[in-house]
């Protein structure tokens, strides 16, 4: 089974916590900030992915996976956890969530890149 935990996004605590670094972030779903989030529900040994989603949210690719939650900073990301899994957490990273499926498939294979000596803006000066 799948579970959402929802999308993460960045915010600035007001007030700002004293204990924290000015350059500390923080991000939440639409119920609480992350730190307080994993404490509360990902304490445990599923396996939980962050899942960056394409524009339209049909889709993601799996940026992380780990079974230790306080390894994760979901900004900019969903959050899902496995409940059932006979892969290991690394087998899921670079994969493509589908969210109206929920499965997990191979990316689209990228056309490859020319390779040259030369770099671009070196080439640019001859032409």
């Amino acid at each position: 089974m799948i579970i959402n935990h929802g999308d993460f996004l960045p915010y600035k605590p007001d007030p700002w916590p004293s204990a924290y670094d000015l350059h500390a972030m923080f991000c939440k779903n639409d119920t609480d900030d992350w730190y307080l989030y994993l404490k509360k529900y990902l304490d445990n040994e599923n396996i939980k992915l962050t899942v960056l989603m394409s524009e339209d949210g049909k889709t993601g690719q799996v940026m992380a996976a780990t079974k230790d939650a306080t390894m994760l900073f979901p900004q900019h990301m969903r959050v899902l956890e496995l409940t059932e899994s006979d892969w290991k957490p690394e087998t899921y990273v670079g994969k493509i969530y589908d969210v109206s499926s929920k499965s997990f498939s191979d990316p689209e294979p990228t056309p490859p890149v020319e390779q040259s000596n030369v770099p671009k803006f070196a080439q640019a000066k001859f032409d």
